[in-house]
């Protein structure tokens, strides 16, 4: 649910993962092309994201895939009502694509805004142009019904299943050909982290986790043990209080993000906590404000919260529960954003991003 915010603060580290996982003997060669689809709430920090991708791959071809969802996308023909976020769509319905400028669901122009650096699909595709990058768009059916009756969408009528990602990805590598000759064009020279690095630690789908963490007071949990899935979620649970330590490698103080676990309702379900760097005065963090928008206030998604700054060398994250829950606070990364240090913070994927820097 945080979309570019989160890679734009651990751009360098993601990628070094990726390099890592495939261990490639030339690594640059992993990024002829980078694919972003990020619609709706993951535009926060999309330009700074696409300013450090840029720089480091100068050459690589970005292009933006513009997906489809039944949710945003399709409406009742008859009514022009939207699809409901918690009810199975009637196939006996006739549906309809809903015309003009969906990207941001049940926002318009002319209103106060939509809470995103980006609201509308006009800015976001000029945005990706002007970095240089190239619009594809998902073909649709004419009638959304054929979408429903052959199954493109998982429950959520929001992401494909694996049939719609085969229709995806089919189209996609028709729409890319053309375009091979610049794909695997050499050499692609590697450019710097002129905006800055970043020193991440995320530890959600993989549960490795390589900081000093009070062993007594906090553990690594797979949340997905137990449940019908071989997908790992992995979080560090803290029961009322503990301790995480870390060596920062900057030589200047960076901002610095907590994420973890987070749901609106109901309300009990995790506790608010205060979560201080080294001597800092605390943050209070409160896991039930997401980016998560209508009715579907029980999903369970990750967010992040701005805590502070690192300061060069060793640093020490104090976390204090605050408040009652029926659940423990559970952490799922921790993030330095050296490309944030101009800003002062980092961004409005944050749950308390102000104007002002903390």
């Amino acid at each position: 649910m945080i979309g570019a915010m989160i890679w734009l603060v651990m751009t360098e580290d993601y990628i070094m993962c990726i390099v890592l996982t495939f261990k490639s003997d030339h690594p640059i060669y992993l990024f002829f092309q980078i694919l972003m689809d990020f619609v709706q709430n993951g535009t926060n920090g999309l330009a700074l994201l696409l300013k450090r991708l840029r720089e480091r791959f100068p050459n690589a071809v970005l292009v933006y895939v513009k997906l489809v969802s039944f949710v945003a996308n399709a409406m009742e023909k008859s009514t022009g009502a939207l699809v409901s976020m918690v009810k199975q769509p009637k196939t006996s319905v006739q549906w309809a694509w809903r015309q003009g400028d969906v990207f941001n669901r049940g926002w318009s122009r002319g209103s106060t805004g939509c809470g995103r650096d980006i609201c509308d699909s006009t800015t976001m595709e000029q945005l990706v142009i002007d970095f240089g990058g190239i619009i594809y768009e998902m073909p649709k059916p004419n009638n959304p019904n054929v979408c429903l009756n052959q199954g493109w969408f998982a429950p959520d009528l929001n992401h494909l299943t694996k049939i719609g990602h085969e229709i995806l990805a089919k189209d996609l590598i028709e729409f890319l050909y053309p375009l091979e000759s610049q794909i695997r064009h050499h050499p692609k020279p590697l450019g710097t982290w002129a905006s800055g690095g970043d020193q991440c630690y995320n530890w959600f789908l993989l549960g490795s986790n390589p900081l000093l963490y009070s062993k007594s007071t906090a553990v690594m949990k797979n949340l997905n043990t137990g449940q019908n899935t071989t997908d790992e979620k992995w979080v560090l649970q803290i029961t009322n209080s503990a301790t995480i330590e870390f060596d920062s490698t900057f030589d200047t103080n960076v901002p610095i993000g907590i994420g973890y676990m987070s749901r609106q309702e109901p309300t009990d379900f995790y506790p608010i906590v205060d979560i201080s760097i080294n001597t800092d005065k605390p943050v209070t963090v409160d896991p039930r404000l997401n980016n998560v928008k209508g009715v579907i206030k029980t999903v369970h998604v990750t967010a992040f919260s701005h805590v502070g700054s690192a300061r060069p060398g060793h640093n020490v994250i104090t976390i204090q529960q605050v408040s009652n829950s029926t659940n423990p606070f559970r952490i799922v990364g921790v993030y330095l954003c050296g490309a944030c240090v101009e800003m002062g913070h980092l961004g409005r994927g944050a749950m308390n991003y102000q104007e002002t820097a903390l």
